[in-house]
């Protein structure tokens, strides 16, 4: 009998909000490899994804919008740019497309125009076509995100246990 063992292969595309190491990411089953990058746009996002070869099979993560609100990107263009990558990666021979609607980050929740435009991003990313949408975490507070943004240890293991229990339910 002969016995074939798949490797699970995660590919995550987004901003700094996935690309650190000590994150969600590490939890994930299989092994993964992280094309985040710092500042990433959901534009960069596309095009990475465009560059990048997908195992089939592989489970993909989108994370990406917040520096899209930053730099003033209208959300239908950053709506439209996730839309192309959820079908690029199903082209390319994903087995399943997650995009990570995160939490409203708390240097947004500050700002009140930035977090009216963050939240109707994210009700429009809620509506994307072929992608298991991963809700927004409503359980992070002001001490898991120190510098307004980026998550603690705390904050990571809160985001992760959110993570996991969408994928895992799959």
């Amino acid at each position: 009998m002969n016995l074939i063992f798949l490797l699970l292969v995660n590919l995550i595309f987004g901003d700094s909000l996935s690309c650190h190491t000590h994150g969600w990411q590490k939890n994930l089953p299989g092994k993964t490899i992280n094309f985040s990058k710092v500042g990433n746009t959901s534009g960069k996002v596309f095009i990475k994804l465009r560059n990048s070869n997908i195992q089939t099979g592989s489970l993909v993560f989108i994370y990406a919008g917040v520096n899209d609100v930053y730099s003033g990107v209208p959300s239908s263009v950053t709506v439209n740019n996730l839309q192309r990558s959820v079908v690029l990666a199903r082209q390319k021979g994903a087995k399943e497309v997650y995009v990570i609607l995160g939490y409203n980050p708390i240097g947004v929740q500050k700002n009140k125009k930035l977090s009216i435009l963050y939240s109707d991003l994210q009700k429009k990313i809620e509506k994307l076509e072929l992608a298991k949408i991963i809700p927004v975490c409503n359980d992070i507070t002001s001490s898991d995100c120190p510098d307004g943004i980026h998550l603690s240890a705390k904050g990571n293991q809160i985001f992760t246990n959110h993570i996991l229990k969408y994928v895992n339910s799959n």
